[in-house]
């Protein structure tokens, strides 16, 4: 078996993070979703997701499409980023926001 377990978390304090993506997808075509191995939390990654819809998604993405303008993850996987979160709450349920996100070149 290759599985190898990680920690994984869906939430982090507010504050400016620097970190790399380690994976890109889309569990529909609406949901994009980032694994980010965050500086400074050995052996583990922060999982959040963007909406097609998200500004701050959409800013982002733009930077890696192929020819035809379409978003390629491939383009963004690696990259190192800095990156924002807020902790927001919607329904009575708190949520990790990223609400600024750009590749550290």
């Amino acid at each position: 078996m290759t599985f190898k377990p990680m920690k994984m978390y869906d939430s982090l304090n507010e504050g400016s993070y620097k970190g790399t993506i380690k994976d890109l997808y889309f569990s529909n075509d609406t949901t994009c979703w980032f694994r980010i191995s965050v500086d400074g939390i050995e052996n583990g990654v922060f999982n959040t997701m963007f909406t097609t819809i998200d500004m701050v998604f959409n800013n982002f993405a733009i930077d890696y499409v192929d020819k035809e303008g379409y978003f390629c993850p491939e383009k963004a996987i690696g990259k190192n980023i800095e990156f924002v979160v807020e902790n927001r709450i919607y329904s009575g349920k708190q949520v990790t926001k990223i609400t600024e996100i750009k590749e550290i070149k």
